[in-house]
């Protein structure tokens, strides 16, 4: 499971130089259970369609949520990626 967060990079006047992303990424062992839910995406932007706390607990609905619950990671990640 991945968590990205994007940030916007300026430089000591304030222009826009880019966006810098951290991911996070939660490794869970591949078995029949995981393998069977497919991959899945979900975004959030401000002033979008739902409010961060809607969008938050919409994803707490998702049967993977449930099923990740009950596992435990075998690796966690960190790392960033620079964009334009």
């Amino acid at each position: 499971m991945s968590l990205v967060r994007q940030l916007e990079v300026a430089d000591s006047s304030g222009e826009h130089v880019g966006y810098l992303q951290v991911m996070f990424e939660l490794r869970y062992s591949l078995d029949e259970e995981l393998e069977n839910l497919g991959g899945h995406a979900e975004w959030w932007f401000p002033g979008g369609a739902y409010s961060l706390d809607a969008w938050l607990s919409i994803l707490a609905e998702l049967p993977i949520v449930d099923l990740l619950s009950r596992k435990a990671p075998r690796e966690f990640l960190v790392w960033q990626d620079e964009t334009c």
